[in-house]
């Protein structure tokens, strides 16, 4: 069963989604989590989805401008991918942003990761770019809020 969770940076949580940001989102790309992503981490809401007390999925929420928020190092284990997951994971963080007046989600997604955010409705804008040398595209998503 999946357990989704909203964390505190420097918890022991953190330490296991900052590993999965390492291991998903740099080690591939030949690099490591710097020490400006780690104090990066202080600005936002970090989220995490975890199996039998394991870190499988990850997203943190930046705050921007009045009434939105920039999801970044969002991530899956790779052996979780395309099961639902993230999508859950995803939907979890919005929720939590919609109850906190946040009207707009925006992201630089990677452009493989194009689909699923489209699938998950966000729409494209604007050009390809180069980020932390791959391809990526800006998408947002208009959430509407629930006012508390």
């Amino acid at each position: 069963m999946i357990e989704f969770k909203i964390i505190e940076v420097g918890s022991e949580w953190h330490k296991s989604e900052q590993a999965l940001r390492d291991e998903v989102l740099r080690r591939p790309l030949g690099r490591r989590l710097s020490a400006t992503d780690i104090e990066r981490d202080k600005e936002g809401v970090h989220f995490v989805a975890v199996v039998d007390s394991t870190v499988v999925g990850c997203a943190g929420l930046y705050p921007q401008a009045e009434g939105i928020v920039r999801l970044r190092q969002m991530a899956v284990a790779p052996t979780l991918q395309g099961r639902g997951v993230g999508a859950r994971l995803l939907a979890f963080a919005e929720d939590w942003a919609r109850q906190n007046g946040i009207a707009r989600m925006e992201t630089h997604a990677r452009l493989v990761a194009r689909g699923f955010y489209e699938r998950c409705g966000y729409e494209a804008y604007g050009d390809v770019f180069e980020e932390i040398t791959i391809p990526h595209i800006k998408m947002r998503k208009q959430l509407g809020f629930q006012q508390g």
